[in-house]
């Protein structure tokens, strides 16, 4: 008869051997359900991210590189479109009008972001303070933000009217000459843009202050026993300790900014001449009034570059001094 250590070994260290798995089976079966559950658990964060990958495809990836298909095409969108190559990006730089749109566009970018920045900075110190009926002047300042824009413009064009407009019976009533204020190519982009400063600075002026709310008061009570306070601990506290915020808003007024239509399409369609013509109205134009959509897609192509260069610009060189 064997000896017992022997039929340990044949069994497998003393286990019996039963009728279903052996001992050399049972660890893979074993092992089956643990990599599945590591499986499990490694797929799982993208299946949460999956229903924003798949908005991101449906209403970005897919219009983008529609649009990158477009551009190389003419045509009429409900007709035959035909492949014309780099044609629509060769007519880009001999376009005159391309590039009066892309300096309207650009001034009028270079006058409202500095303001709605740096407006919205001061206001937001102002607002951060515990003075009277702060939650007044919190509702005052947003709610021009959240006035459909359409509503707000026909008032300005009642404001700004060359005659009978509240700003031309102001300066009438000082024996001033009226202004077209709407009518002159050198002063309606600055007036656009002082619009839209009237319109976008609160947003701005709440997102600083819900970042100015956030830094410890405890700063401000250290800094006032060395006789910081007032302008100084602006300067030296709020404004360093609010860089992310600043950044932040200042990428996303750009990108805003630089897309600007509704305001000068109801103000002055354009108009006088095209010098308030935007980058956005002129791809509005060529593909809905000429039905020119290579060319229209072509165009939006070259803004969402200019945008993109200028957001990495921004983020590269003002994020070195930058915590997030």
């Amino acid at each position: 008869m064997r000896s017992e250590r022997e039929q340990r070994a044949q069994t497998g260290r003393g286990r019996p051997v039963t009728d279903g798995a052996t001992a050399l089976e049972r660890p893979a079966q074993q092992r089956a359900p643990l990599l599945l559950s590591r499986i499990g658990r490694r797929a799982r964060p993208y299946g949460l991210i999956l229903p924003k990958l798949a908005f991101f495809g449906v209403f970005l990836a897919f219009p983008i590189g529609w649009a990158i298909e477009l551009s190389f095409r003419s045509g009429s969108i409900l007709g035959k479109m035909q492949y014309v190559g780099v044609s629509n990006y060769r007519r880009l730089f001999s376009d005159s009008l391309f590039r009066i749109c892309v300096e309207n566009t650009l001034e009028y970018a270079v006058i409202v972001i500095p303001l709605v920045i740096g407006g919205g900075l001061v206001l937001a110190a102002l607002l951060n303070r515990p003075i009277r009926f702060r939650a007044f002047f919190r509702v005052a300042l947003i709610l021009p933000t959240v006035t459909p824009t359409v509503a707000a413009v026909i008032i300005w064009i009642y404001l700004l009217q060359g005659q009978g407009g509240i700003f031309n019976e102001i300066l009438s009533f000082f024996g001033l000459a009226p202004v077209l204020w709407l009518g002159s190519p050198h002063l309606v982009i600055p007036m656009i843009a002082m619009i839209e400063c009237w319109r976008g600075v609160g947003f701005y002026t709440i997102v600083f202050l819900a970042g100015m709310q956030s830094i410890p008061r405890e700063l401000y009570q250290a800094a006032a026993i060395d006789g910081i306070t007032g302008v100084r601990a602006f300067w030296r506290i709020t404004v360093p300790l609010l860089r992310p915020v600043i950044l932040f808003s200042t990428v996303v007024a750009t990108i805003f900014n630089l897309q600007i239509f509704d305001s000068p399409y109801v103000l002055t369609q354009g108009g006088p001449g095209f010098s308030s013509t935007t980058l956005v109205m002129y791809i509005y134009d060529e593909a809905f009034s000429y039905d020119d959509m290579g060319y229209a897609a072509a165009i939006s192509l070259m803004l969402m570059l200019l945008i993109l260069v200028l957001a990495v610009v921004q983020l590269t060189f003002f994020r070195k001094d930058v915590e997030f």
